[in-house]
């Protein structure tokens, strides 16, 4: 299950909906503040099964909405 990021109203909400969904993957560090957001999907991205599934980098992205979208796109088909 993934949640619509463009449904959320904050980065921090969407983030700590996100954290029991992708535990199965690894260790998901706590969400940060949304001006930290970039750092929390890096780390995200790096974990190994994240990572082989070709999830997006948030380098390029200036809305963390965009780039959740693209992200949960990859990690579950969408939402």
């Amino acid at each position: 299950m993934s949640i619509n990021p463009y449904q959320m109203s904050s980065f921090i909400d969407w983030a700590q909906r996100m954290v029991p969904v992708l535990y199965q993957y690894g260790v998901i560090p706590n969400p940060p503040l949304e001006i930290g957001w970039k750092n929390w999907a890096s780390d995200v991205i790096s974990l190994d099964e994240i990572a082989k599934r070709g999830a997006p980098s948030p380098i390029g992205f200036g809305d963390w909405k965009d780039w959740a979208a693209q992200f949960v796109g990859v990690i579950n088909d969408g939402f």
